[in-house]
């Protein structure tokens, strides 16, 4: 269940939070939403050096999706930023980097 919620926090971020409001995220393909360019920087930044209110919408998010559900938030970020890594590495994101 726990990643059945971080997907659907990961559809609201896409959604909600515009790809333009993080760090360098000129540097990327418009193709490219929130959640792709997220897994990119966080590969060498902090969240605060993203977008200084980004980890705090993410926890909300996180809460917000886990209340819904009856479920607990407990590790649910932990398990988001695993998320992002995976992205990262599974969907060839990194290839993108190598070639720039």
């Amino acid at each position: 269940m726990n990643e059945i919620i971080c997907k659907r926090a990961i559809r609201r971020l896409n959604k909600e939070i515009e790809s333009s409001c993080l760090y360098g995220a000129d540097d990327f393909p418009k193709k490219f939403n929130t959640f792709d360019i997220l897994s990119i920087q966080i590969q060498s930044m902090y969240m605060d050096e993203i977008n200084p209110k980004i980890e705090d919408y993410i926890l909300d998010i996180l809460e917000d999706e886990a209340e819904k559900t009856g479920c607990e938030s407990e590790g649910l970020y932990d398990l988001f930023r695993k998320m992002l890594d995976e992205h990262y590495y599974i969907k060839k994101i990194q290839n993108y980097i190598d070639k720039r």
